[in-house]
């Protein structure tokens, strides 16, 4: 194989360095080589090519030094700190402007608008602000950078039972067709979709997840609808989820609010698991979740782009579930909103502080109290002395553990009396109607049953179930009627008719265990 010509090279010099007297004069001539390559010359002595290349580089040099003269006179303040100069700033000042009422009188309306105003005054004037808003800018990196750093460390050090969710509501998907006509582009034609979007860690994997809406509100009735199913998908990846660590940016109307605050502690007693809701310093929110609602949004651009029509939530959700299958995407009604909406008091006192909080604790203890404090510290689990922890106690008492009116009800059970002989249940005060029921589905693979069931129902129509087995040991039957739980256990007699009645709003199940099968409902409708 012939050498390479570093391999030439390299053998060469080490010839050379077996006779010093060659070597010397090689390194003597190089030298000599180097010096005359680099030798200073004169403008006179350089070829026209030189000499443009050297003139070209004394303009350069000539400008720059120009530049740097003007920046220095114009931005360094003088000396003097009574001389007068005009500097601009950004402010928020009142705006007065004009309304007209439906009775056509205008009015006038006082709102609040940021702007870039210009001042005049002296350069004492201006050095002053500029050193009174030092600090505020400090404690906004350290902020910044903190809540980060806890982020990151909460993410990295997640045990078994614990998860950690960033959500965020995507900015409202503009709904859109293939072909328009030019109307269409004004006035209301366009329908906006809500997309509240986020990532689910676990210790061991994580789930992207899309909640689609037809309702634009992003107030905390609607958050807590989006949440409450990525807490089922949660408590799927995680059956002995035990705590929740959420991350959100904060902004007072959507996420730090006391509505928000109130229902993270409702949830965290309905779930009884322990919930720390954290919050980004302003400004400094993006993340994970609004890259999901980018991926999504072009996902549906794209469907577009193709011919098809996405006109309404329904189209979102069904385009999503075909072409980013890796997102997980589910579908929140209007009624899920208004029924977590019912859940809110009217008398809720803000919480002081709000605007400076950036943790906020709820305990699954049934008491009423949340913790709360100005920087988030995960040092020793969720409750410690860190950064000046405080309480706040809600005037609303959780007496029972609450139901969610979504997914849950109370139940209504008329039984044989063969097959109940010993108990009797009062439920005169827990009755009540179904309003919304798509179907109610069963296992039918019982041995020797027959089961007679209404698979599609109307709305506030009973529910009869009515099975007959020849070999029934017994039948374990749990209720949840009015925030309690009642567990009745029966022995039954062979060829034994069990026959059930469901006419309820928040039924959450109905398990019966008859010879090792389930008989259920679907827990959500």
């Amino acid at each position: 194989m012939p050498l390479t010509n570093a391999e030439k090279q390299r053998r060469y010099r080490e010839r050379l360095k077996q006779d010093p007297e060659k070597f010397e004069n090689y390194r003597k001539k190089n030298l000599e080589r180097i010096k005359s390559k680099y030798k200073y010359k004169k403008v006179s002595e350089l070829n026209d090519r030189e000499k443009s290349e050297v003139r070209r580089k004394w303009r350069e040099q000539k400008r720059q030094k120009k530049t740097e003269n003007n920046t220095i006179e114009t931005v360094t303040p003088t000396k003097d700190p009574e001389m007068t100069i005009e500097w601009k700033m950004w402010e928020t000042v009142q705006h007065t402007y004009k309304k007209k009422t439906a009775n056509d009188k205008n009015i006038s309306m006082l709102t609040k608008k940021t702007t870039k105003t210009n001042k005049t005054g002296t350069v004492q004037l201006l050095i002053d602000a500029l050193e009174a808003d030092i600090p505020k800018f400090k404690t906004h990196v350290f902020n910044f950078l903190h809540q980060n750093d806890e982020y990151k460390n909460c993410k990295e050090h997640l045990d078994e039972n614990e998860a950690a969710i960033h959500c965020d509501f995507s900015e409202n998907y503009v709904c859109k067709m293939g072909t328009e006509v030019q109307s269409m582009h004004f006035g209301a034609s366009k329908i906006q979709v809500t997309l509240h979007t986020g990532v689910i860690y676990c210790k061991e994997t994580k789930q992207s997840f899309c909640t689609i809406s037809p309702s634009n509100i992003h107030q905390p009735e609607a958050i807590w609808a989006h949440l409450i199913p990525i807490l089922e998908v949660t408590k799927t990846l995680i059956p002995n989820l035990k705590k929740l660590y959420i991350f959100s940016d904060g902004p007072s109307s959507q996420y730090k609010q006391k509505k928000n605050f109130y229902l993270i502690k409702y949830y965290a007693v309905l779930y009884n698991i322990d919930i720390s809701w954290s919050f980004f310093e302003s400004g400094h929110g993006k993340g994970v979740a609004d890259a999901i609602g980018g991926v999504v949004k072009r996902a549906l651009d794209r469907e577009v782009s193709y011919g098809k029509d996405i006109q309404n939530a329904s189209d979102v959700y069904s385009s999503l579930e075909q072409t980013v299958p890796s997102v997980k995407c589910i579908y929140i009604s209007e009624n899920e909103i208004d029924a977590v909406c019912k859940l809110i008091p009217t008398s809720l006192k803000a919480v002081p502080g709000t605007m400076s909080i950036h943790e906020v604790i709820a305990m699954k203890s049934n008491d009423k109290l949340i913790y709360h404090r100005p920087l988030t510290c995960f040092c020793n689990g969720f409750i410690c002395n860190c950064f000046d922890m405080k309480t706040h106690q809600f005037e609303t008492v959780f007496t029972e553990k609450p139901t969610d009116p979504s997914t849950s009800a109370n139940t209504d059970l008329s039984c044989c009396d063969d097959l109940f002989p010993v108990t009797d249940l009062l439920l005169d005060e827990n009755v009540a109607l179904y309003e919304e029921i798509e179907c109610v589905s069963i296992d039918e693979n019982f041995n020797s049953q027959v089961i007679d069931m209404e698979q599609h129902i109307e709305d506030n129509v009973a529910t009869k179930v009515t099975v007959v087995n020849e070999e029934i040991d017994s039948v374990l039957t749990n209720e949840n009627i009015n925030n309690q739980v009642i567990d009745i256990e029966h022995n039954a007699e062979p060829n034994a008719t069990t026959e059930i009645t469901v006419c309820n709003e928040d039924i959450e199940s109905i398990k019966e265990n008859i010879n090792s099968q389930v008989l259920g409902t679907v827990p959500r409708f």
